[in-house]
């Protein structure tokens, strides 16, 4: 049995994980292009514009967005081990 921090951290770690999943579904599926196309995998072949949409503009701008945040927030925690701010202390 794990120790009550560390199912706190797995448990708030699942909660973040799902949240970003289900936030990136949202991204890539709402928007003004037919949504039949884009909810059904077998029929977004058959539908160009929808493919076209989703694969050349939605998914780089999506893993762009993830990818920026966390490298935004790995240089915060970089910084802030060098400079030990006070101000933004975890524990303030």
């Amino acid at each position: 049995m794990k120790p009550p921090r560390a199912r706190k951290s797995s448990l708030s770690l699942l909660f973040v994980g799902g949240a970003l999943a289900a936030g990136l579904c949202l991204y890539l599926l709402a928007g003004r292009y037919p949504r039949p196309g884009l909810l059904n995998p077998f029929t977004l072949g058959r539908d160009d514009i929808a493919m076209k949409v989703l694969l050349s503009l939605r998914l780089p701008r999506a893993l762009g967005a993830l990818l920026l945040g966390a490298v935004l927030g790995g240089s915060g925690a970089v910084f802030q081990s060098i400079f030990g701010n006070p101000l933004v202390d975890a524990g303030f």
